[in-house]
């Protein structure tokens, strides 16, 4: 009776919840229900219906376990149970799969349900997924390991060696860098404070200061030198920085810079510069002359001076036969047992350099009381393109090891001096040679002195014969053509006589038109003759042209004119001479009953005039000579066409040429023989000033 009664309660309770709880319960972002004693479902939100995919009024009435957890009896440790039990709040924390093998964790927490008699009648249980959020976790923790990773990994590949010291000194952490440059001596470090095995003692005084600084608060950068443990010595270059916590100093962190390479490039480029300084100075010395003796002098005082060394020294010039002979010397004492002695030893030891090519160090003892009992000789071979010219002698001072001099340097020397030395025999071997190619030369210029006072007199004389030819044949001619003119009307009943005046009017004109053509290329070739430029269109100047032809040769001329030809600038008189003698020669040299085509086009830039002719062509080996002055082709020779053609002086085409190359255009010619030629006139376009319009087709 009263477990019946009891259970009413809790039905009623129930019943009483029931209305408000699914309102509650649906705004909550995690699964929401209630149990009873016996852990089954009496309501449930949205969440867990969605989340188990079943509505409610399947779920009521199915344990929690089986729900949540596809148990059949109550988990170990089930928060319901202790909230129960105990009355109140329980959590705890499971983990199982869902249907694709994932890992799912639940956050269960249950909260007990009192009555009015504190009895516990129900249970709230909150389950929430912390799947995702343990993902997140297990990645950021991941990530984490992983930046650990890559942190550590670029520290440890850092250029700069890294260290921490704490404040009492002491190594506390190294990378990996600072153990390569060590030599692997930090790793025994750790803890152990700053020592003079690892700097020299005045070093160790310093960076000890220097670290007393840094833990004051204030960066530091300086060099020192460190002993690795493999008896090596680092240039490094550090940057030391205090550590802080707060506003604690606990120590310091240091950055070093291997510049070992680097000081020792410095230190290599300084003494570069020195050699590069000396070798300039005895360059300018030895080169300053070709007189071998001069540069003897000057590169023995040269050596002396940029090299410090004791003002005694020679050259010896190796002579024919393998013979040294002393050139040039310093500071040898006068006294003749003593110089005799001295250079004795020198030619020895010279002789010895000699053969060996290569700078020697040399200590001699010398019986002579004039002499110093011991003394060293730096021999130097004097030698260029693998030839010994000489052997150059220096004593350095007794106080410098051998080992002070660069024998890179001094064979330096010896090369630049051996090249001045070969200079400057060559030039006293080739010098009477150059004075001889001078006297011809002299000679040589003279006649071509002689040559141009010809030619000019030649050129004077020239120019008398085209006075003569133009100005007292000319008017003979004028009254011999008016005469037979005359002769010509009167005669003109009787054929005989018409004839015969008809031939010298033809004649009398052929000589004038060759006197035209002298004058005129003289004129042309000696550039006395003025153009009268203006704009002119080729394409209207060649149409009048053929237009003013007598009728046969009209006929034969086939006209092929292109649209928009632009003008070009030109003197028309002249221009219209040029064009007319290739008509003239087309229509003399081809078939009578032949055509004649003349073209006027434009092409890249340049006005080009076309006359091609069907006639007998032109030899392949006249082409490069068809415009020459006096030349004439085989079939103007009368080697292809009638004897009547064989006429004139070869000045027509001559003529063209330099008309056309006096307005700065070209002429050309193509033919085969057989079929006929081609001539061609090109000049270039002229542009008005201003913006120009685009030309068509281009």
């Amino acid at each position: 009776m009263p477990s019946e009664l009891h259970e009413r309660s809790e039905a009623a309770d129930a019943r009483a919840l029931a209305p408000y709880l699914p309102v509650l319960f649906d705004g909550v972002e995690a699964g929401v229900l209630v149990v009873d004693r016996d852990h089954r479902i009496v309501l449930c939100n949205r969440f867990i219906q969605r989340w188990t995919k079943r509505e409610m009024q399947d779920l009521i009435g199915h344990t929690c376990h089986r729900v949540l957890l596809g148990r059949e009896d109550p988990c170990p440790s089930c928060p319901t149970e202790t909230a129960f039990r105990t009355g109140v709040q329980a959590t705890t924390r499971r983990t199982g799969f869902d249907e694709k093998g994932r890992p799912v964790h639940l956050s269960l927490t249950s909260h007990p349900i009192k009555n009015d008699r504190d009895e516990v009648v129900f249970a709230i249980e909150q389950a929430r997924d912390e799947s995702a959020t343990v993902r997140e976790k297990a990645s950021l923790e991941e990530s984490l390991r992983d930046a650990t990773r890559r942190y550590q990994t670029v520290v440890d590949h850092c250029h700069d060696a890294i260290w921490i010291l704490d404040r009492k000194g002491s190594f506390v952490w190294f990378n990996d860098r600072a153990r390569k440059l060590a030599g692997g001596t930090l790793a025994d470090r750790i803890g152990r404070p700053l020592s003079a095995e690892l700097f020299s003692p005045g070093d160790l005084t310093r960076v000890q200061r220097i670290f007393a600084e840094t833990l004051a608060g204030h960066e530091q950068s300086y060099e020192v030198r460190v002993r690795t443990d493999d008896g090596r010595d680092l240039d490094i270059a550090v940057k030391t920085s205090p550590i802080l916590t707060g506003d604690e100093v606990v120590g310091t962190v240091s950055f070093g810079e291997d510049v070992t390479r680097r000081k020792r490039a410095e230190t290599e480029l300084v003494t570069r510069n020195e050699e590069l300084e000396i070798l300039n100075a005895v360059s300018a010395a030895v080169n300053g002359s070709l007189d071998l003796g001069v540069v003897l002098e000057e590169a023995l005082d040269a050596i002396l001076r940029v090299t410090g060394l004791e003002p005694v020294g020679g050259i010896f010039l190796v002579g024919d036969g393998g013979k040294m002979e002393l050139a040039a010397h310093r500071g040898i004492r006068e006294e003749q047992s003593a110089k005799e002695r001295c250079l004795e030893v020198c030619e020895r030891l010279c002789r010895e350099a000699s053969a060996s090519s290569e700078v020697v160090i040399a200590r001699d003892c010398c019986e002579d009381p004039a002499c110093p009992p011991a003394i060293s000789r730096i021999l130097v071979p004097l030698q260029s393109h693998g030839r010994i010219h000489g052997v150059m002698f220096l004593f350095p001072p007794d106080e410098l090891p051998p080992g002070h001099f660069d024998r890179r340097l001094l064979a330096a020397l010896g090369g630049q001096i051996g090249v001045a030395i070969e200079n400057a025999r060559l030039y006293r071997a080739t010098d009477e040679d150059l004075k001889r190619k001078v006297g011809e030369l002299t000679a040589s210029l003279e006649e071509v002195e002689r040559q141009r006072e010809n030619a000019c007199e030649a050129k004077r004389m020239q120019e008398e014969l085209l006075a003569l030819i133009s100005h007292d044949l000319r008017a003979p001619l004028g009254v011999i053509a008016w005469q037979a003119d005359r002769l010509c009307q009167q005669a003109a009943t009787d054929p005989a006589w018409h004839k015969a005046t008809g031939a010298i009017l033809r004649n009398a004109g052929r000589m004038t038109a060759m006197i035209a053509d002298l004058v005129e290329s003289a004129r042309l070739e000696s550039g006395q003759l003025v153009l009268a430029e203006d704009v002119l269109s080729m394409a209207d100047l060649v149409i009048e042209l053929v237009e003013a032809l007598p009728a046969d040769d009209r006929e034969r001329i086939l006209l092929e004119v292109a649209p928009a030809v632009r003008a070009v600038r030109a003197d028309r008189d002249r221009m219209e001479r040029a064009v007319m003698n290739l008509l003239a020669n087309a229509l003399k040299y081809s078939p009578p009953e032949s055509h004649i085509t003349v073209g006027v086009g434009e092409e890249a830039g340049s006005v080009r005039v076309r006359v091609e002719d069907r006639g007998p062509g032109i030899a392949e080996e006249d082409l490069p000579r068809i415009f020459d002055r006096y030349f004439r082709a085989a079939a103007q020779r009368g080697g292809g066409s009638p004897p009547a053609l064989d006429n004139g002086l070869g000045l027509g085409l001559y003529i063209s040429r330099l008309i056309v190359e006096a307005h700065g255009g070209s002429v050309s010619v193509s033919s085969v023989p057989g079929q006929g030629s081609s001539f061609w006139i090109s000049l270039p376009v002229w542009l008005p000033p201003g913006p120009q319009p685009p030309v068509a087709g281009a």
